[in-house]
């Protein structure tokens, strides 16, 4: 259980009026209010518990969100300035306290709503629909400080984010994060929920001149709480992940110095994103701590501040968190030639991998896959088992199919295919499409099941010498499409989490051959 904040020690007169920086001001942290400070404060920021910047809480703008409903002295249950990204759009409704969480949720509409409807006046269009999400705005403008949160993104295709804004006066942004938990299609996110975005922005030139900065995470960061935090300063903005610096940038870039309004909120449409949740996706589910929980649910444990007289260290920091390295697994594959016109009994003593995951969290299907090499080949024996096989009209992942990765090298770090890599299809009819690299001789075959169907590669060593000990980059995808969904509407992947495959082969698994 959270403990209750620190007793108040002090009171002191912040409210001064707008100025131009210049080195020896410092701007208001509240405008035109008496802000509370606590000097000896129970909790401190993560990074600095060690206090070397003898943090004072700010009473007025901390909220440990410990009542029944939202305090109305700190926050809007809207957003004063915006009306939301269509199609979504913020709802006061979506907005709720409860087991000391503040929780922004996001809904599907089927009719418009009072608010939906609103904002298609305002705006002059019908942009906004289906999509009730929701914003909590702090009604004090606050600056130079340490911001704290603890979050649990939601597990949705619609983003959680912690931001910073004055549309009006300072004309500049901070975004400790954005977030998208489960993206329906994005080139910049990772399909798992764990890219952490973050930018800065100002708008006063004329144009949006931003800082962006993504780390991925490795973690899905819809599972669990974390900790972000904010060190904004005269000199550098710094932020962290869970207690460790994960990027800092002068302040004279930006020049962020005068007071912007903290931001809680929820957006459709955000970065590349161009396809939304369907229905199907929202809806409650029991974890395995035996929570009720929704996927539209964006949760916040508490909102700290603190302030400080001691100099921020304006000596450049060492980053303390990178870029996680994709999950690697790695499988040794035995010696055989299965024939091709026919499911070959070679096939039953091979050890089947069956460790495939969710990549869209709406699986119906599952896989098995074995594999073997001989000199000249390799072959991939997948099973499907699923209870339509389903071929569109024209062939695209939006039919059944297995999609099979090769990183023939095995080389990591680049950013697009090499030479070397290539993508192979084989769809329920037995059509093969392929990338430009794939080699010449590559065979496959598709076979119809009563459960489902079975695809088997047979493809050359081309790039590769291939004996005992040879490693290659490998993974294997499932497509599972219906006619219900119209096309695909769930993947399974054995390595890769990211569902960035198709355009980059840095997550792919790795097949040892043993002979």
């Amino acid at each position: 259980m959270k403990k209750e904040l620190g007793a108040l020690v002090l009171a002191g007169l912040v409210g001064m009026p707008n100025i131009a920086h210049a080195s020896t001001t410092f701007i208001p942290q509240i405008t035109g209010v008496v802000e509370e400070l606590d000097e000896t404060p129970e909790y401190l920021p993560l990074s600095d518990l060690d206090n070397v910047r003898e943090w004072k809480l700010s009473l007025t703008m901390s909220d440990e969100f410990e009542g029944d409903t939202l305090d109305p002295d700190k926050w809007y249950d809207y957003h004063p300035f915006w009306v939301g990204r269509s199609p979504s759009s913020f709802h006061s409704e979506n907005v709720r306290v409860e087991d000391g969480k503040l929780v922004l949720s996001s809904t599907y509409e089927t009719d418009l709503t009072p608010t939906m409807i609103a904002a298609n006046t305002r705006s002059g269009s019908d942009d906004f629909h289906t999509y009730a999400a929701s914003a909590v705005v702090s009604k004090n403008k606050t600056g130079y400080g340490y911001y704290e949160v603890m979050t649990r993104t939601a597990p949705i295709g619609i983003s959680s984010s912690f931001w910073f804004r004055d549309p009006l006066v300072a004309k500049r942004e901070i975004d400790v994060y954005e977030q998208v938990g489960r993206p329906e299609s994005s080139n910049k996110l990772q399909a798992d929920g764990s890219s952490l975005h973050a930018n800065t922005h100002r708008f006063d030139t004329g144009t949006n001149v931003s800082t962006p900065f993504q780390l991925e995470t490795g973690i899905d960061l819809t599972a669990e709480y974390h900790v972000y935090g904010l060190e904004w300063d005269e000199h550098f903005i710094r932020m962290y992940f869970n207690g460790l610096l994960m990027w800092e940038q002068p302040n004279d870039e930006q020049e962020i110095y005068e007071p912007l309004y903290a931001i809680f909120d929820m957006e459709t449409a955000l970065f590349d994103i161009n396809v939304h949740p369907e229905e199907d996706k929202f809806y409650t589910y029991i974890t395995e701590d035996g929570e009720e929980r929704f996927t539209g649910d964006f949760h916040i444990e508490y909102f700290r501040v603190w302030r400080s007289d001691v100099p921020q260290d304006t000596t450049p920091q060492e980053i303390e968190i990178t870029n996680a390295p994709h999950p690697l697994k790695t499988v040794e594959i035995g010696y055989g030639s299965p024939a091709m016109d026919t499911i070959d009994t070679i096939w039953d003593d091979v050890v089947a991998i069956t460790d495939f995951h969710d990549k869209s969290d709406n699986v119906i299907a599952s896989a098995q896959m074995k594999v073997l090499w001989d000199e000249e080949f390799l072959y991939i024996y997948t099973h499907i088992v699923d209870e339509e096989v389903y071929l569109a009209d024209y062939i695209s992942t939006q039919s059944d199919c297995t999609e099979l990765y090769i990183n023939a090298t095995n080389e990591r770090g680049n950013d697009s295919y090499i030479d070397t890599d290539y993508c192979v299809k084989i769809f329920t009819d037995g059509t093969i499409v392929a990338t430009d690299n794939t080699p010449a001789e590559t065979e496959g075959v598709a076979i119809i099941t009563d459960d489902g169907y079975i695809t088997i590669y047979k493809i050359p060593h081309t790039y590769y010498e291939a004996v005992d000990g040879t490693v290659i980059g490998f993974d294997m995808q499932i497509n599972d499409a219906s006619e219900e969904a119209g096309g695909r509407h769930s993947i399974l992947g054995w390595n890769d989490t990211t569902n960035n495959a198709w355009r980059s082969l840095d997550t792919v698994g790795e097949l040892v051959f043993i002979k």
